[in-house]
């Protein structure tokens, strides 16, 4: 475990806790603090967990994709002055990305943007191929 990383998580709601818990877990072994920050669309329970003792997730309700920008944005910045956060990590380049991307420019942090795809095996993609 790293002593002075901590590290703020932006992630989408996941409907399989089992699996995606147990990574949450995991990665959070690595870190001083985890915090996770996960936009959840419609009417979902919205409470605060802490799943460790360094492991917590924070629910932002949102009516959608576009009214999360605004509502994770005021989220995440509340946590990070809050917080000693070192690095945010968002799961897209899109409307989570943007989020990290505003958080990052306004507070001169460390942004890690996943990209997760399926193009090996995927039949759309092997299609497009150029031969």
């Amino acid at each position: 475990m790293n002593n002075n990383l901590n590290i703020l998580f932006i992630d989408t709601h996941d409907n399989t806790p089992s699996a995606s818990r147990i990574r949450l877990l995991d990665y959070a072994k690595l870190a001083a603090n985890y915090y996770l920050i996960e936009r959840r669309i419609g009417k979902t329970e919205s409470k605060e967990e802490e799943l460790s003792p360094n492991l917590f997730i924070i629910p932002v309700k949102s009516w959608n994709r576009l009214f999360f920008i605004y509502r994770g944005y005021k989220t995440a910045s509340r946590l990070l002055h809050r917080k000693n956060i070192n690095c945010i990590v968002t799961k897209d380049p899109f409307t989570l990305g943007l989020v990290g991307y505003l958080l990052k420019r306004k507070i001169k942090i460390n942004l890690n943007v996943n990209i997760l795809a399926d193009l090996i095996d995927n039949e759309s993609f092997i299609k497009e191929r150029f031969s």
